[in-house]
C-alpha cells in the first residue's frame, strides 16, 4: 500500500546532452571504446544523483526494508526515440548504487530492494527524474521472528493432548 507522502529524490538537469542521464546503449558504446571507461562513466553520472539524494533526503535512511522504488521519468518530447527499458536500466543501477554510497540503503540486494515501478512522460521543459521510496516493512529480521513464533506455536500444539493440556 502506498503512503500519501513517500520520501522522494528529484534529479534535475541535463547532464548527458539534452537528457538527464545516459541510457544503457550510451554506456555500452562508451565501454566499447575503452573497457576501462565504465567506472569513470558511472562515477561521473552518479555524482549528480548523490547530490540530489543529499539535497532531497537530508540524511533520511531506510529503516524498514525492503523497499519498492517508484521511478518517474520526465523526458523531453524531442528524445522520445530513446528505448525506455535502456533509460531505466542504467538509471536504476546508477541510482541504487548511489543510494548505497549515500547511506540511504545498506545494500541494493533483494533484502533491501524488492521491486520497482517505472513510468514515463514526455515533456517540453527540462528533463528530470523522480524516485519515490516505499518501505515495505517486512524485513528479513521480522520475517525470521514470525517464522520462529509460528514454529514455537506448532510445537506447543503438538505437545498438547486432545484435552488441551500439555503433555
Amino acid at each position: 500500500m502506498r503512503k500519501d507522502k513517500l520520501p522522494k529524490i528529484t534529479i534535475r538537469g541535463e547532464y548527458f546532452g539534452s537528457r538527464t542521464l545516459p541510457s544503457l546503449n550510451d554506456y555500452l558504446a562508451e565501454i566499447g571504446k575503452n573497457p576501462k571507461a565504465g567506472n569513470k562513466f558511472k562515477a561521473d553520472y552518479q555524482k549528480p544523483i548523490i547530490g540530489a539524494i543529499r539535497r532531497c533526503l537530508r540524511g533520511w535512511t531506510v529503516t524498514n526494508p525492503p523497499v519498492i522504488l517508484h521511478y518517474h521519468y520526465y523526458e523531453k518530447k524531442k528524445g522520445k526515440r530513446r528505448d525506455i527499458s535502456n533509460i531505466h536500466a542504467l538509471c536504476a543501477k546508477f541510482a541504487e548504487d548511489a543510494m548505497q554510497i549515500a547511506g540511504v540503503i545498506e545494500n541494493d540486494n533483494p533484502d533491501w530492494i524488492s521491486g520497482f515501478t517505472a513510468d514515463f512522460d514526455w515533456i517540453e521543459s527540462d528533463p528530470y527524474i523522480e524516485i519515490e521510496i516505499e518501505e515495505r516493512g517486512n524485513s528479513k529480521h521480522e520475517k525470521n521472528n514470525t517464522e520462529s513464533n509460528d514454529l514455537k506455536a506448532f510445537i506447543n500444539a503438538q505437545k498438547r493432548n486432545h484435552t488441551g493440556r500439555r503433555l
